[in-house]
């Protein structure tokens, strides 16, 4: 049986995109309910709409960092993720402006990891005597990754930051609303 997965060269590429794109955009992803309290408590803001899309990006988030680690790990990798110091929330006009780059930024990364498991395919031999080399490199046959399974992924990634872009434009524009009070 043949598998269609990426070259070892390829593999690294991913992993090192991937990472870079987790210490890019998830920095903050602990930020998202400290700046829904912010806006609660401290700007007194009630809309519901704003506050529950503020929510579902923190939630989106985790997601993606988990489809992100998966991806990660199944190419043989660790996930490198060091959260940063969550500033100080005085302007969350601003910190959302600095997340709409992050995430523009996150999508181009996640579009330049699918290209090079596009341009990296190749295929692999699994069963019989490849079985038995797989194994002597401690492989597992259902270990092997198809480069499809990592596009899919890929694919959801770039599409979900889309309309993260416009989740996070939208809400800035209503918090610049609210607060021009």
């Amino acid at each position: 049986m043949e598998i269609i997965t990426i070259t070892e060269e390829a593999k690294h590429a991913v992993v090192a995109i991937c990472n870079e794109s987790v210490v890019k955009e998830y920095d903050f992803v602990l930020g998202y309910p400290r700046i829904i309290d912010h806006m609660v408590n401290f700007e007194k803001i009630t809309d519901k709409q704003l506050l529950d899309d503020i929510e579902k990006l923190g939630k989106d988030s985790l997601v993606h960092f988990g489809i992100l680690d998966n991806i990660i790990q199944s190419l043989g990798a660790e996930t490198v993720w060091l959260p940063s110091i969550l500033p100080r929330l005085v302007d969350v006009a601003g910190i959302l402006e600095q997340q709409l780059e992050k995430e523009k930024a996150a999508q181009d990364l996640y579009k330049e990891a699918r290209k090079v498991t596009i341009a990296n395919k190749t295929t692999v031999k699994t069963g019989g005597i490849s079985s038995m080399f797989q194994k002597v490199r401690n492989i597992p046959e259902s270990e092997v990754i198809h480069a499809d399974q990592i596009i899919s992924k890929l694919d959801r990634l770039i599409s979900d930051e889309e309309r993260h872009m416009r989740i996070v434009s939208d809400s800035l524009a209503t918090i610049k609303m609210l607060l021009n009070r």
